[in-house]
């Protein structure tokens, strides 16, 4: 089973860290900020590191749950 959103379907509703696929297969951990991988300055000024074209990032799933050592 794929827990994988398509970009054309939905994007994220809150700007934070994200597994990504790019339309060539590529995985990676990207920020969504108004956009993929963009980044808020302490200005609220947005920039965007990779200037990714559009279509680049074909779908998202949220970053699991960091792992928790049981007591």
């Amino acid at each position: 089973m794929s827990n994988w959103i398509l970009c054309s379907d939905e994007l994220p509703s809150e700007e934070g860290n994200y597994i990504t696929c790019t339309v060539y297969g590529d995985v990676d951990v990207l920020e969504y900020v108004e956009g993929w991988n963009n980044y808020r300055m302490d200005d609220g000024t947005v920039f965007n590191k990779y200037q990714c074209e559009p279509g680049y990032i074909e779908a998202w799933q949220p970053l699991p749950a960091p792992y928790r050592k049981e007591a």
